[in-house]
């Protein structure tokens, strides 16, 4: 049986655990198939508009896993997070793991229970893979009758070299590594080092890849400063990963680069 437990909150989503789902996580590779063949394996983001009953949930945020297991069908595997809406049916269970198909470009997955609770996604996908259209229904539950849109946007690995800068003469560099592996929970990890110039109260900087990462578009960075000092970035990005859009920069200890005024970093062309 596939369930969903514990929960800690970050920002507008929910982290939750599943367990029983047989879940690990995939690379962003996809399967082998015919040369050229694109899949929609990778990190995405979702909106949500119901149409019939209380909205459950506005975005949903998280990894597809597409494998070609077959001549003319695929099997799909994704694990969201989602972002509760005017229905409270999926507070304390916010996760939505689902298995199912893709057969050409029709995409359909059933997912597993929460809370007794069985979301059905059916979509197609364009020819770049990159981007989903379809609908989405739910049986049983709180939220049983409940139906909808939906969009969805696959975003680029977060890796390279970003620079920018909250002061005149300030300058930030990360140099970001995103993981192509997703833990069983959406989530990518995210690696890298950071220099800082110009600021009085740090020089550099190292993420945390076991407590920094991406899932959708938002991205949060955990990093150790030269001091020993923790520093908190917030934001999202783009989704062809060219620009990070940070909203909040929180350090209590290494106060020089805390900021609530949001800022872009720019990914370096060369």
């Amino acid at each position: 049986m596939c369930r969903v437990a514990g929960s800690i909150f970050t920002g507008a989503l929910m982290l939750l655990g599943v367990s029983g789902c047989g879940y690990t996580g995939y690379p962003l590779t996809g399967g082998t198939s015919a040369p050229g063949y694109l899949y929609l394996t990778g990190n995405w983001q979702m909106q949500a508009t119901a149409t019939a009953g209380t909205s459950p949930f506005s975005a949903m945020a998280g990894d597809i896993n597409e494998q070609n297991d077959g001549a003319t069908t695929h099997t799909v595997t994704s694990v969201f997070q989602v972002t509760p809406d005017a229905s409270t049916c999926f507070l304390g269970a916010e996760t939505v793991p689902s298995e199912g198909t893709l057969t050409g470009t029709a995409l359909a997955l059933n997912g597993f229970s929460v809370n007794g609770q069985y979301v059905t996604f059916n979509a197609i996908k364009d020819a770049t893979a990159t981007h989903l259209t379809g609908t989405y229904t739910v049986r049983g539950g709180c939220a049983g009758g409940a139906a909808g849109t939906f969009t969805g946007i696959k975003y680029a690995v977060l890796t390279g070299t970003y620079t920018g800068s909250t002061t005149a003469t300030g300058s930030m560099r990360f140099a970001l590594n995103q993981s192509t592996v997703p833990n069983g929970l959406g989530y990518f990890p995210e690696s890298g080092t950071v220099g800082f110039s110009g600021y009085s109260c740090l020089t550099s900087a190292t993420i945390n890849v076991t407590r920094s990462s991406v899932i959708g578009k938002t991205v949060q960075l955990v990093m150790v400063d030269n001091n020993q000092n923790q520093v908190l970035l917030n934001g999202t990005f783009a989704a062809d990963a060219s620009t990070i859009a940070v909203t909040s920069i929180v350090s209590t200890a290494s106060s020089c680069v805390a900021t609530t005024t949001p800022f872009t970093l720019t990914l370096a062309t060369s």
